[in-house]
């Protein structure tokens, strides 16, 4: 789910490859993310998450991201940047752990922001929503 932190971190890796540069952001599969967060995500699928990317302009109309991939695995993020070959791998600074790729580039953290997509999927729940734990699904 895109928030102000994510065009703030996509803006700054524009910043970073300039006008002539590319920025490829890799982002989780929908099996990556429900493994990693539980059943009731993504919130969006894949195909949109990819399309959403590929269609942010920055306010001169010009696009922020020139490639998205997915990657199921670690190791496929690991065959995508080695294919890739960045200059430069951003990151969040709230990532906990070591970077993926981090021998094959430079790693740049990025300050978080106070913006979170688990913590604003909290707020819709706890204002809107509950979730049945039998069913695992959304109860309006």
């Amino acid at each position: 789910m895109l928030h102000i932190g994510h065009f703030n971190l996509l803006s700054f890796c524009r910043s970073l490859a300039g006008p002539d540069g590319k920025v490829i952001v890799a982002i989780d599969s929908d099996r990556k993310i429900k493994e990693d967060k539980g059943p009731i995500r993504p919130i969006y699928l894949c195909s949109t998450r990819m399309e959403q990317l590929t269609e942010l302009m920055d306010s001169n109309g010009n696009l922020i991201v020139n490639k998205v991939l997915s990657f199921d695995t670690n190791k496929e993020l690991y065959e995508i940047i080695k294919k890739e070959k960045p200059n430069i791998i951003v990151k969040g600074s709230d990532w906990k752990g070591n970077v993926v790729g981090s021998d094959l580039a430079e790693v740049v953290l990025f300050p978080r922001m106070s913006y979170s997509s688990t913590e604003i999927i909290n707020t819709i729940r706890s204002k809107y929503i509950t979730i049945s734990p039998e069913e695992d699904e959304w109860m309006w």
